[in-house]
C-alpha cells in the first residue's frame, strides 16, 4: 500500500476530511488545516492522531506497542528511538482502524 493510500487511511481513522496531497508528496493537507499532515513525522499530530482515534500506546522493555479501538495491536523495536517507534505505531494503528471502516 502507498504511503498517501496509508496517510488517508490514517486520517479517515481520525475523520478528518482530507483536501490534497502536500506540495512535498509526504503528507497530506487537512482541510481547515494550514499545515500538512503527517503523524509519522510529527510527534504533535501522532498525539493527536492518537487521542481522537482513541489508540492506546505503551513502552514495554525495548518495544513500543499501539493498540486501536478496534482491537488493531502494532509493535515497534525503538531502536533508540522511542518516540519515533511510537509515532508508527500509532499511525500503523490507525492505517488498520481506517481500512477497517471501508
Amino acid at each position: 500500500m502507498s504511503d498517501t493510500k496509508q496517510l488517508k487511511h490514517a486520517a479517515k481513522a481520525a475523520g478528518f476530511k482530507v483536501a490534497r496531497i502536500a506540495d512535498d508528496g509526504k503528507a497530506l493537507m487537512l482541510h481547515g488545516a494550514q499545515e500538512p499532515w503527517n503523524p509519522r513525522t510529527d510527534n504533535g499530530q501522532a498525539f493527536e492522531l492518537s487521542m481522537i482515534a482513541r489508540i492506546m500506546v505503551r513502552q514495554i522493555g525495548p518495544y513500543v506497542y499501539a493498540v486501536g479501538k478496534t482491537q488493531h495491536q502494532v509493535r515497534f523495536d525503538d531502536s533508540g528511538d522511542m518516540m519515533k517507534a511510537a509515532r508508527e505505531a500509532v499511525f500503523m494503528a490507525a492505517v488498520e482502524i481506517g481500512k477497517a471502516m471501508e
